[in-house]
C-alpha cells in the first residue's frame, strides 16, 4: 500500500527495556563536548521587589508589604519585561553548589508566616477577590480556575479552601499522589493548621496511602502528634488519639480492610510514555514473555535494509559490543504505536498483529546507499543517519501519547513526500523543531503544529527547539524546549497545544544547539512526582519545579 515493511517488533520490545535518559553513547557515535550551563539568578527588578516586600513586613507595613510581594508573585507588573514577568528565579547557590531559594519560594514563605495583624491585612487586600473568583469556580464547576484561586491567593482563607477542594478534585479523578502533595503543603502553613485541624493530616496521609506511599502516611501522623497535641482524629470508625508511638501504618490498614477507603489499582495497564506514568515507574500488569510470540511485524523499509541492518548487528557483536535499538513502543487502548525507520508510525492491533492504521507524512531516510543497483548485489551498506535512527539517538524512536492523541517531534525538513523533497534531500540542523499532534481516534489525523520559525498555531512558541516528546499529565502537556540558548519548561494544552504557562531553566552558552549532536539525541522529557516536576536539562543540570505554585524548588548541577 506504502511501498513499505517494518523491522520486527519484537525488536522494538527489547528497545523498550532501555528507556533511554542520557545521550546517544554507542561505539558508532561520538560524544561532542557540551557547553557550560548556569541557572540564570534573579534579575535586579525582581530583587528589588522582593526585598521591599520582607523591609515592609519588619517594619510591619504589611499592606506595602504583600502587595510588593503578591506582584512578584502574579507577574502583574507591566513596567517588567514582558518575558520576566511570572517568571521565577534562583537567589543564590548555597555552601554546596545547590540552589533552594527562589524569588516565589521566598515571597510564599514570607506570606506564610505573617503574624495576625499581617494576617487581616491580608484577607483585607485579597481575600474578598480570593472569595469572589472561588465561587464563581464553584458555581461554573470550574476546576481549571478552582487551582488558579489556590495558585494565586494560597495563603488567604479562600485559597487554603481552594487548595483543599482542588486536592478532593484531585483525588476522586484518580490522581491520590496530586492531592497528597497539596494536602501535604497545606500542612507545611501554621495558618491553614489552625484553619482544618488535625483532620487535615488524615486527609493528606489518606492520600498518601491511596497513593501507595503507607510509610508516609504513618509519618504525616506521627508529625500530626506534634502540630496538634492532644487531639484524636476518627479514622476506620474509631476516635483514636494522636500518639506519635501508635501504628498508624496498622490503622490506616485495618481502614482499608473495612471498605471505609477505596483500594485504587496502580498497575498500568497502558504504557503511554516512557516508564509507562508521569512517575517513570509504573507496575505493569504483564507477565514473563512465553517462549513464542504471538504476533511479529516488521518496521523496517525493505528488505535490503533489513539485511544491511542485520550485517551491521553481526559485525560489532563480532568485536563484542552489543547494538540495542532505540525504538520504543507505546501501548494505549489496545494499540501498539511503534515509530519506523523511516519515520512514519504504525498503530497495531494488540491482540492481532494487525495494522490498523500507519500515519507517514516524512521524508523517507536517507537512502541506503548512494548507488541504487548497489541493493541488487547484495553490497547495500546502511547511511549514518539510518545507523543513528537505529542505534544512536534516543530522540528519534521516541514519542508520548495520551487517550486521545499522540505527540511527535519532527524537524522543518520533515516534509509531506514529494518529488521534490526526494531531489532536494536533507537541509542542514535548525535551531527549532515541531510539536505535533495526531488525533488516535482519527487515526494519525494531525490536530495541531507547534514551533518552527513562526510558532504555527501558537506565535508564542515561535523559535521553540523541543528537546523530546511531551509528557501528558492531567490534560496539559509538560515539555522541555530551547529557546537560544535558554531552556525552559512550557506547559500546553494537550487539545489545542496553546501555550498555558512557562518556566525558565538554565541558559547556555555553548555551542549553538544545531551544532549540539549529542543533546539534540537525549529525547529529554520530564517526570512529575510529588507535586514536583522534574526537568533534566542535557546540560548536566537537574531543575525541579513546584506544581501549585509554578516556583522553582531546587536546582543541581
Amino acid at each position: 500500500m506504502f511501498g513499505l515493511k517494518r523491522l520486527a517488533a519484537s525488536v522494538c520490545v527489547a528497545a523498550l527495556a532501555m528507556a533511554s535518559s542520557g545521550s546517544a553513547q554507542n561505539p558508532l557515535f561520538g560524544q561532542p563536548d557540551i557547553g557550560d550551563d548556569v541557572f540564570l539568578l534573579a534579575p535586579r527588578p525582581l530583587l528589588r521587589l522582593l526585598r521591599e516586600g520582607e523591609i515592609a513586613i519588619e517594619e510591619q507595613r504589611f499592606a506595602d508589604g504583600i502587595s510588593a510581594l503578591s506582584t512578584l508573585l502574579l507577574g502583574e507588573d507591566e513596567q517588567l519585561p514582558a518575558d520576566v514577568r511570572g517568571q521565577d528565579y534562583f537567589i543564590d547557590q548555597d555552601a554546596s553548589g545547590l540552589y533552594f531559594r527562589s524569588l516565589k519560594g521566598e515571597a510564599l514563605r514570607l506570606l506564610s508566616e505573617l503574624p495576625p495583624e499581617g494576617r487581616r491585612t491580608l484577607e483585607i487586600q485579597l481575600g474578598v477577590a480570593a472569595r469572589r473568583e472561588l465561587d464563581a469556580a464553584l458555581a461554573a464547576r470550574d476546576f481549571e480556575l478552582l487551582g488558579e484561586v489556590a495558585r494565586k491567593y494560597l495563603h488567604t482563607e479562600a485559597g487554603y479552601d481552594a487548595s483543599v477542594l482542588w486536592a478532593q478534585y484531585k483525588l476522586s479523578s484518580g490522581h491520590p499522589l496530586a492531592a497528597a502533595s497539596l494536602l501535604q503543603s497545606l500542612l507545611d502553613y501554621p495558618a491553614a493548621r489552625t484553619r482544618f485541624g488535625p483532620e487535615l493530616a488524615v486527609a493528606a496521609a489518606r492520600a498518601w496511602r491511596l497513593a501507595g506511599n503507607v510509610e508516609v502516611a504513618g509519618l504525616v501522623m506521627r508529625m500530626a502528634a506534634s502540630n496538634f497535641p492532644g487531639q484524636s482524629v476518627e479514622v476506620a470508625g474509631q476516635q483514636i488519639a494522636l500518639d506519635p508511638s501508635a501504628d498508624w501504618v496498622a490503622i490506616f490498614a485495618r481502614e482499608a480492610d473495612s471498605g471505609r477507603q477505596p483500594v485504587i489499582d496502580r498497575s498500568a495497564n497502558a504504557w503511554p510514555v516512557a516508564g509507562g506514568t508521569a512517575e517513570r515507574n509504573a507496575t505493569s500488569r504483564a507477565s514473563m514473555p512465553l517462549p513464542t510470540e504471538k504476533w511479529m511485524r516488521e518496521i523496517h523499509s525493505s528488505l535490503p535494509e533489513q539485511q544491511a541492518i542485520e550485517r551491521q548487528q553481526e559485525a560489532e557483536s563480532q568485536k563484542g559490543r552489543v547494538l540495542l535499538p532505540k525504538f520504543e513502543l507505546r501501548l494505549v487502548d489496545g494499540l501498539v504505536l511503534t515509530k519506523t525507520t523511516d519515520a512514519s508510525v504504525l498503530a497495531v492491533d494488540f491482540e492481532t498483529g494487525v495494522v490498523k492504521w500507519p500515519l507517514y507524512f516524512h521524508n523517507a531516510p536517507v537512502p541506503l546507499t548512494n548507488l541504487p543497483f548497489a541493493a541488487s548485489a547484495g553490497n547495500a551498506t546502511l547511511s549514518s543517519e539510518l545507523q543513528n535512527r537505529v542505534w544512536g539517538s534516543s530522540a528519534f524512536g521516541k514519542f508520548s501519547c495520551d487517550e486521545q492523541r499522540l505527540y511527535l517531534i519532527s524537524e522543518p525538513s520533515d516534509q509531506v513526500l514529494s518529488s521534490e523533497a526526494v531531489f532536494r534531500g536533507r537541509e542542514m540542523s535548525s535551531d527549532s523543531n515541531y510539536l505535533e499532534a495526531a488525533s488516535i481516534a482519527s487515526e494519525g489525523a494531525i490536530v495541531w503544529r507547534v514551533g518552527g520559525a513562526d510558532g504555527v498555531d501558537d506565535p508564542q512558541l515561535a523559535g521553540a527547539y523541543f528537546l523530546g516528546p511531551p509528557l501528558p499529565y492531567e490534560g496539559d502537556l509538560y515539555c522541555l524546549a530551547d529557546f537560544k540558548g535558554e531552556t525552559r519548561l512550557l506547559v500546553l494544552d494537550a487539545a489545542s497545544g496553546k501555550l498555558r504557562w512557562k518556566q525558565q531553566l538554565v541558559h547556555s552558552a555553548g555551542s549553538p544547539l544545531s551544532l549540539d549532536v549529542e543533546r539534540r539525541s537525549q529525547a529529554l522529557s520530564p517526570t512529575i512526582a510529588d507535586g514536583v516536576v522534574l526537568c533534566p536539562t542535557g546540560l548536566g543540570a537537574v531543575a525541579a519545579v513546584d506544581l501549585l505554585s509554578r516556583s522553582l524548588r531546587w536546582g543541581a548541577g
